[in-house]
């Protein structure tokens, strides 16, 4: 059959029709490898977008890590993301002036940064929270009387983390009652922690007393001491490490405050791997320009092992903090060589720079540190120099000191100060015989307050040699610690043969010692009530001491006694038995019986109001412990009024200075129209008359 010539297309045509066909299908790859490559440079631009915005924006993104191709090598870094920040103010601000015998009612503005869950307030500094409440509840008002306080505040954020911030408040009717207080001082940091290098941005809030102003800053910044900047500073961290900041302000009046401390973590840049990201770029011949492809040629794509070189991705440094000085826990032991951090002045005060011993232990530091035999101390420690540690208290009480120590040249004093107050006289410790022979040496009955504390300890010696010191709970017993019982890992088949060395009697059962403290007539008197808004009005350091209340136009007044005894005396060893206030009656008015038991508190160590002397703000003072005794009620005049003190009053007692004791009836008043009073013997009386306070003691 012949086909019609028009449906045989020639040789030639389809050749024609061939080749054209080729070109088509020739441009159709090409147009599409040109939208492929289009398509791989907006991928390429995301991959850039993302690692700009995680390097830019993360807080752990490492900046050694250079951007994809390096070419946003040169950027300068973005703005750090705020970190969680604290802070406060009253309204009205301090001081607060009110009427005579007035009150003032204080709003809290609190301002924050970040997402906190709750917060809680101690208003007048005396380590219990009175208000607690959450973000968008109504922040608590606090009215105070005449008075002088510490308004703590304590943030939680959502991390967990534990953010402070303090204010003076101070309440006055009279300017020359109010006392000078040290500057409150707290700090917060743009960012706590991140990857190395990590500049930091802190600031502070400073709360002065009425009169006072700042006169010096000094920042300590794990080592770095820095003393221009200011309230605020910046310092960039170049080495990985766990660092502590605080700030030292001192007023114009020369008195100092130093914050808490806060920590800076910095951690060590881990490198993201190069490798993963370049399987995505295979086929297209531009890949040999793209920033992707450059980083790692694709014939080396399977090594991985030469991708992530171990040295640099998991470096020991992060393991060794550059200053994990503190603060240590209270019951606990403290090396002598590891004091806080701040260097000269303010972690610690050497008379020399160089450093007299052989370790290499904290290089750097002025302290003399030596080693011998394995111990490691701080050495050759001489007249007025200190060191400072950093501690957290868990519960506030008095606490013995045990220091381990070695003198080889006369006695050496030393003294414990704790946040700025010296908590004890110059104490002796006695010659050891060698620097090299270590000894313990207790210090009984140091009052210390729950939360955190500096603890200072000052030498006024030459060659005293210090090892660690202790700090427990007080004893209040004989203590047990003479026994020596058989230890368990000793295998004996007759038990009995041990009974002689655990029962050491000499030591066990000291000699009981009884010791009578007539009271200080310059500090005995009473407060009277200012109307009735229980707080004081009138001070009478002169005369009786008088107890109950007292008639007047606008209602009965309460009338609260105060007597002291200098304790100074007792032993620094002593372990107290037990401990009876009395006191003499001189005469009543009316009925003071009617009133209620006889209460006593007793005050710190530096006394109500912090002064031995009296003050009318003793009236409403916090004391150390409340209610340590009820004093019998004496029937007629001649006849004492006396009680013995709890468990909390005998820890009370201050072995290094003043006791001081507050007396009032269990009623303020009974509204009888009548002045119900109970006269009482000062320290002015004959000495058979006198106030007296009775300690019967052991010394181990």
């Amino acid at each position: 059959m012949r086909y019609p010539e028009c449906n045989q297309p020639s040789g030639r045509r389809r050749r024609t029709e061939l080749g054209q066909g080729l070109v088509e299908y020739s441009l159709t790859i090409v147009l599409v490898g040109i939208a492929a490559i289009l398509a791989v440079g907006i991928f390429e631009d995301a991959i850039r977008d993302t690692f700009r915005r995680f390097i830019d924006q993360g807080e752990y993104a490492p900046p050694s890590l250079q951007p994809i191709g390096g070419e946003f090598a040169t950027r300068p870094p973005s703005p750090t993301p705020q970190a969680a920040i604290l802070s406060f103010t009253s309204n009205p601000t301090s001081p607060i002036q009110v009427p005579t015998g007035g009150s003032a009612p204080v709003n809290f503005n609190v301002q924050t940064t970040g997402a906190f869950t709750q917060f809680t307030l101690d208003a007048n500094g005396d380590t219990i929270v009175d208000y607690t409440w959450a973000p968008g509840q109504t922040v608590p008002s606090h009215t105070y009387p005449v008075g002088s306080y510490v308004a703590r505040l304590t943030g939680t954020t959502n991390a967990g983390q534990i953010l402070r911030a303090s204010l003076n408040i101070q309440v006055y009717d009279d300017p020359n009652q109010l006392p000078d207080m040290p500057p409150v001082v707290s700090i917060t940091a743009n960012r706590y922690t991140g990857v190395a290098p990590m500049q930091v941005f802190f600031t502070s809030q400073v709360s002065f007393d009425f009169d006072s102003y700042a006169a010096g800053y000094r920042w300590a910044i794990g080592t770095y001491v820095d003393s221009s900047s200011g309230a605020t500073t910046a310092y960039t961290f170049n080495t990985p490490g766990t660092y502590q900041v605080l700030l030292q302000v001192t007023d114009n009046e020369g008195l100092v405050g130093i914050s808490d401390p806060i920590t800076i973590q910095v951690l060590t840049a881990t490198p993201l791997p190069t490798n993963t990201p370049l399987a995505t770029n295979t086929p297209l011949p531009t890949s040999t320009t793209d920033p992707l492809a450059t980083q790692t040629p694709r014939p080396t794509n399977t090594a991985t092992p030469t991708n992530t070189p171990a040295a640099t991705s998991t470096p020991t440094a992060t393991s060794t903090p550059t200053c994990p000085f503190g603060p240590y826990t209270v019951p606990g032991r403290i090396q002598a060589e590891n004091f806080t951090c701040g260097g000269q002045g303010v972690a610690y005060f050497d008379t020399d720079q160089a450093n007299k011993g052989n370790s290499s232990y904290r290089s750097g530091e002025w302290v003399d540190i030596g080693e011998s035999g394995g111990l490691t101390f701080v050495g050759w420690a001489g007249d007025t120099e200190w060191l400072r540690y950093r501690a957290t208290v868990g519960t506030s009480g008095l606490y013995d000191f045990t220091f381990r120590i070695a003198i080889d040249a006369g006695n050496g004093d030393l003294k414990i100060v704790v946040d700025g107050v010296e908590m004890t006289g110059w104490v002796s410790a006695p010659n050891t015989g060698s620097n090299s022979t270590y000894q313990n040496f207790i210090v009984r009955g140091v009052p210390l307050l729950a939360g955190a504390r500096t603890i200072e300890i000052r030498f006024r010696s030459r060659d005293f040699y210090f090892d660690y010191f202790d700090i427990g709970v007080a004893a209040t017993a004989t203590p047990t610690a003479t026994v020596t019982p058989t230890p368990s890992n000793t295998p004996t088949p007759v038990p009995p043969t041990a009974t002689p060395t655990r029962t050491p009697t000499p030591t066990s059962t000291p000699v009981p010692v009884s010791v009578t403290f007539t009271s200080i007539d310059a500090e005995d008197g009473y407060v009277l009530e200012n109307g009735s808004a229980n707080v004081g009005g009138t001070a009478f350091a002169s005369g009786s001491i008088q107890i109950g209340d007292t008639r007047r136009q606008d209602g009965n007044a309460q009338r609260k006694g105060f007597v002291s005894f200098n304790t100074s005396t007792l032993p620094s060893n002593a372990v107290i038995q037990s401990v009876t206030l009395r006191l003499k009656r001189v005469s009543v008015d009316n009925r003071p019986d009617l009133l209620g038991s006889m209460y006593v508190d007793i005050a710190s160590s530096f006394g109500f109001s912090n002064n031995m002397a009296l003050q009318i703000t003793d009236f409403e003072a916090a004391a150390f412990y409340t209610n340590v005794a009820s004093l019998g009620y004496p029937a007629s005049n001649g006849s004492w009024a006396s009680g013995n003190l709890n468990a909390q009053g005998v820890t009370g007692i201050n072995r290094f200075g003043k006791t001081q004791f507050r007396i009032y009836f269990q009623f303020p008043e009974n509204n009888d129209g009548k002045g119900d009073v109970l006269y009482l013997y000062d320290g002015s009386a004959a000495s058979a008359d006198r106030p007296q306070l009775i300690i019967n003691y052991t010394v181990p």
